[in-house]
């Protein structure tokens, strides 16, 4: 048990290592004067990350069940280091666009990593609390990282040192990953060659996709996260510019919201399963996150309003972990990773399009009526899917 518990901790680790990718946003204005590079382009670049990252996303949970974590946690952290220390000497474009697309891939492994992590290492009627969890530490060192490099760059920090410490950390994070994290945790594997092992994660993958279900609550997890991260990344500003707050008080609203995100996503795990449910929480959960929409558009707000209607919104938000409940319920054991990887990478790509739509809009009030609608579509659409806790609670020994 106490290495399965270990290489739950190393799994986050790497998580939190992909994270680090967050500092683009605070170093973009560098990028763009040290490499004489255009707006455009910096933008172009972080595209190409996000569009790699979403792509690699569909394959990288079926891989953990063709090579062991081990291999795969090796190419990835490799893979991110690689992308870093190019990026700390880029001297061009063609330099920045190679350290995303390599940064992305090894990403791509993070989250669903944790995902397969969970699932192999803890019993099924346990996974959706221990991978909520890893949404928690995800959340929680996103708005650390954010906090640190932000204050570290006000305060004069070259942004090249930032990136060598990151690198630092990554290389602490391989090496307890290559001493500590056990192959024996894991069901031995098949040998493949080259040609298998691309046969077997298509399968896998294409497997996954043929379930219906899968599609639905994909969207559903996409709609109830994706409204979350517009609001956070780039209406909630607006709002609260709008309603005069100052810079203290709409940093602490930001903060609010991850934090809720934190606290949210195992709170609606132990409520599922305290209520035997899933359809009816997750429908729950985004009635929530509508019902702090609705405050914020016709409420008389206060700081402590927008306050509390920050943290029920991100809280409400958690309950798109049980998307990923569902999806591990749905499907056979072997197949929990892929069936993550899937689902984050439709919340990925959906979220970004969600996010570019309602940038569309010129009115903050607007934005907020349509993430209201989205949501209740989200709530209706959540009841085409079947009822799988009871499936969980068979699937125990």
């Amino acid at each position: 048990m106490e290495s399965k518990a270990k290489a739950w901790l190393i799994s986050n680790l790497v998580v939190i290592f992909s994270n680090m990718q967050i500092i683009y946003t605070f170093i973009s204005v560098n990028l763009e004067k040290e490499l004489g590079l255009t707006i455009m382009q910096v933008a172009l670049a972080n595209s190409a990350y996000t569009w790699t990252f979403a792509i690699s996303q569909f394959f990288s949970g079926a891989m953990f069940y063709t090579f062991s974590s081990k291999k795969i946690y090796s190419f990835s952290l490799l893979t991110m280091l690689f992308g870093f220390f190019v990026l700390v000497n880029s001297e061009n474009f063609s330099h920045l666009i190679l350290s995303q697309v390599l940064i992305a891939i090894g990403a791509s492994f993070g989250f669903v990593g944790a995902a397969h992590i969970s699932s192999i290492c803890f019993p099924v009627a346990q996974f959706g609390l221990m991978f909520s969890l890893v949404q928690t530490i995800s959340s929680l060192s996103a708005l650390a990282i954010q906090i640190l490099f932000s204050s570290l760059l006000v305060e004069g920090a070259y942004w090249k040192n930032l990136i060598v410490c990151i690198i630092l950390f990554g290389i602490l994070t391989f090496v307890l990953m290559f001493f500590d994290l056990e192959a024996s945790s894991e069901k031995s594997l098949e040998k493949h060659t080259i040609k298998n092992s691309i046969k077997t994660v298509i399968c896998s993958v294409l497997t996954v996709l043929k379930l219906g279900d899968i599609w639905i609550t994909s969207i559903v997890g996409a709609i109830t996260f994706g409204t979350f991260l517009a609001l956070n990344t780039l209406w909630a500003p607006r709002l609260l510019s709008s309603l005069e707050l100052n810079s203290i008080e709409s940093g602490v609203a930001t903060a609010i919201l991850w934090l809720g995100l934190a606290v949210g996503a195992p709170i609606a795990d132990r409520i599922s399963n305290l209520l035997k449910n899933r359809k009816h929480v997750i429908s729950a959960f985004a009635l929530l996150q509508g019902i702090a929409i609705i405050i914020l558009l016709y409420g008389d707000l206060t700081v402590h309003i927008v306050y509390f209607c920050m943290l029920m919104f991100g809280f409400a938000a958690g309950g798109h972990m049980l998307n990923f409940t569902v999806g591990s319920e749905i499907v056979e054991q072997k197949y929990i990773s892929t069936s993550s990887s899937i689902i984050n990478g439709f919340m990925f790509i959906m979220s970004g399009v969600m996010v570019s739509m309602l940038a569309l809009f010129t009115d903050h009030q607007m934005v907020l009526f349509a993430i209201f609608a989205m949501l209740v579509v989200a709530g209706v659409l959540n009841y085409a899917t079947k009822e799988t806790y009871l499936k969980n609670k068979v699937a125990e020994p």
